[in-house]
């Protein structure tokens, strides 16, 4: 085959599926193209065909005879910043170095566009913060989450800041226990155990495809105090389904409050009078990982933000960084 076309894939590039990244080198390309260009033997690693989902390692040798339309220049900017992107708050960074970066985000801000979100992303704001130099060009591992959280859920936020770091991490979300992400939620009434396991199965809808899957889900909750309105509540996820906790916490009768989608609407009335709550009481309050590169135990805590601890003192109830941080 002669060669019109041929990339030596970088450590930073590596980890990735051959069809993405041509994706990114042919933007204009539909996916159906990328996939019928590798499949007829159009793109080549090392010499040899190659399927559309093979993991690419340092060294590859990627080749195309033809490329099929304009590459991606590696002059293009990676985003186009808007007003909103540029006069938004600085992100608060909890712990970074070279291959990692952990964030306290703020409640209300969406980690990715979506329908209903209005304003930047944190996701555009780490193309802001963190974009990678333009001569690094489209194949440049862009920092990226780790994980999900809530747009109404403060707190720790895991994210990539290089790729084998994202694909190390995404296998110890995804691996049960791997990673301890702890919760602290403030939910309507006095809630009767000092510790319990919810395990309730969670239905989730696959809107494409028009069916339900049913997924395993465990929370352990540890009761921090109570009063006769509201309580005070730890929780540890094993698992990490679509709103786990604020799911589970409804299902016993004691929703999180201001949650406006599972919520009660008098208990959440009555948090905003007397408390003065403005958000839903869920905080991701720690996380413990091992580091994606070096491979020691890392324990990252974002504090309870003001508003949460303030509405925890009306309550009449005691809160200190140390009652959550000894299990």
């Amino acid at each position: 085959m002669v060669t019109a076309y041929e990339l030596v894939i970088t450590a930073d590039q590596a980890g990735q599926r051959l069809d993405r990244l041509v994706r990114k080198l042919f933007a204009e390309l539909p996916r159906g193209a990328v996939f019928k260009l590798i499949r007829t033997g159009g793109v080549r690693v090392n010499g040899k065909r190659a399927q559309p989902e093979q993991s690419l390692c340092p060294g590859d040798r990627l080749s195309l005879a033809r490329p099929p339309t304009r590459l991606a220049s590696v002059s293009e900017p990676a985003v186009v910043a808007t007003r909103s992107v540029i006069s938004a708050p600085a992100l608060v960074v909890l712990y970074e170095d070279d291959e990692l970066l952990v964030l306290d985000k703020p409640f209300g801000l969406a980690v990715h566009a979506g329908t209903g979100i209005v304003g930047p992303t944190l996701v555009d704001l780490l193309l802001r913060d963190y974009r990678p130099a333009e001569r690094n060009g489209p194949l440049a591992f862009q920092p990226a989450p780790a994980h999900r959280l809530d747009r109404d859920t403060s707190g720790v936020l895991v994210v990539a800041k290089k790729r084998q770091a994202m694909v190390r991490l995404a296998e110890q979300f995804r691996v049960d226990h791997a990673v301890i992400k702890r919760y602290v939620a403030v939910v309507s009434g006095s809630f009767p155990e000092a510790q319990v396991t919810l395990d309730a199965t969670l239905e989730r809808r696959d809107e494409r495809r028009g069916t339900n899957a049913v997924q395993t889900a465990v929370t352990h909750v540890r009761r921090l105090g109570a009063t006769l309105q509201a309580s005070l509540l730890a929780l540890t996820i094993e698992t990490g389904r679509s709103h786990q906790i604020r799911r589970h916490l409804v299902a016993t009768g004691h929703p999180v409050l201001l949650d406006r989608r599972y919520g009660d609407p008098r208990a959440n009335s009555w948090a905003e009078r007397n408390l003065g709550l403005q958000r839903m009481a869920l905080h991701a309050h720690r996380a413990q990982f091992r580091h994606p590169i070096r491979g020691n135990w890392m324990k990252v805590v974002a504090p309870l933000p003001q508003e949460l601890k303030i509405g925890v003192e009306r309550l009449g109830l005691m809160w200190a960084e140390e009652m959550d941080a000894n299990d």
